[in-house]
């Protein structure tokens, strides 16, 4: 089997998602260790690909030759002393067992968060002490066994014991240096405004080069950057209003021309897998709103993101080799997503 052909993608609200969905949700085999019960429509599955899917922090399908044969999550802790660490999670279509495929999507997994999660410090795992297949693709990943936890899960009706699993993130992993100086971050902060109204305008500049090309992260920054293109144009209150009242046959023309350079630009700039969340949009409004929603997220999640990213920041370190301009510039794109969320959980409880 050529393991090459495994990737990780975003799930999609989308018939096909949910029937491969089925393939494994659907199957006693599969969720016997897991807390829900078998599937028995597509609307389930559906269901909780908008509710549950879609909303978590980190959550992908594994796809094996462009098919969706399983998912893959990973969940940070939530509570108190659980900042530093993430839980892992697994599920693959039984036709695929055995076969390499999960063991392939965990290491692709534990590369992608513990380089981009710098708060990292312990990614667990933790299987049923029956589901010994389960146990040999932590082992496989690189998981060190840590010892059973008996009666510690009550599942469907009986208390099950728990094999706990684990990778530590080495502290001589990367020779960086933690910044977590008040001084310093408030000397951050200070710039924050300047740094985005430069990016901004050098973004205006950049629009022959498909240098704005959205792929589902860091929607925050990239709304700023094409905010900017779409009022250089005179476009954005076409995309951020819509057209307020039907128009006179002298403007008809020209509202029209302004309408198709809008939503030409919102679908140049966003990824094959983006574009397809907007494809049921009418208007440039509605593909914009609906952007909106689903990477910036609604009001009910705000307070775990913003958890998230404060831990990011305290745990912002500067790479060996890294440069002070490009360091700043990655703590400012954490600073300008908290700043974000702040602003908008202070408009709900307005």
């Amino acid at each position: 089997m050529n393991l090459s052909m495994i990737t990780l993608q975003v799930f999609t609200e989308s018939d096909a998602d949910a029937d491969a969905m089925m393939t494994w949700a659907s199957d006693p085999r599969v969720v016997r260790f897991q807390r829900r019960y078998p599937f028995a429509t597509t609307h389930e599955a559906m269901s909780y690909i908008q509710t549950h899917i879609i909303p978590h922090h980190f959550y992908r399908a594994i796809c094996f030759n462009d098919h969706v044969v399983g998912s893959i999550s990973v969940k940070p802790g939530t509570g108190d002393g659980e900042q530093h660490k993430a839980s892992v999670g697994y599920r693959l279509a039984y036709e695929h067992w055995g076969k390499g495929i999960a063991t392939m999507a965990l290491k692709m997994v534990v590369e992608i968060v513990l380089k981009e999660w710098e708060w990292l410090g312990r990614l667990e795992g933790m299987e049923d002490f029956e589901n010994k297949g389960s146990q040999r693709v932590l082992e496989k990943a690189g998981f060190q066994k840590e010892g059973v936890l008996h009666k510690f899960v009550f599942l469907k009706g009986e208390a099950r014991d728990m094999v706990m699993y684990s990778i530590i993130r080495s502290s001589s992993s990367s020779s960086s240096i933690v910044r977590r100086d008040p001084v310093f971050i408030h000397l951050v902060l200070s710039v924050v405004s300047e740094k985005l109204v430069t990016m901004s305008a050098s973004s205006s500049s950049s629009s022959q080069q498909n240098v704005l090309l959205f792929k589902g992260e860091n929607y925050n920054l990239w709304s700023l950057k094409i905010k900017a293109v779409f009022r250089s144009k005179y476009l954005w209150s076409i995309v951020e209003k819509g057209i307020a009242e039907e128009p006179d046959n002298n403007r008809l023309t020209e509202i029209m021309k302004k309408y198709a350079k809008a939503i030409c630009l919102i679908q140049q700039n966003l990824d094959d897998r983006v574009l397809l969340r907007i494809t049921e949009a009418k208007t440039t409004k509605q593909a914009w709103d609906m952007l909106k929603t689903h990477y910036q997220g609604d009001t009910n999640n705000i307070s775990v993101r913003l958890h998230s990213l404060h831990r990011k920041l305290d745990a912002t370190k500067m790479k060996h080799g890294e440069k002070i301009e490009d360091y700043i510039t990655r703590v400012l794109d954490v600073v300008y997503q908290t700043r974000c969320l702040e602003k908008r959980s202070r408009t709900r409880r307005l």
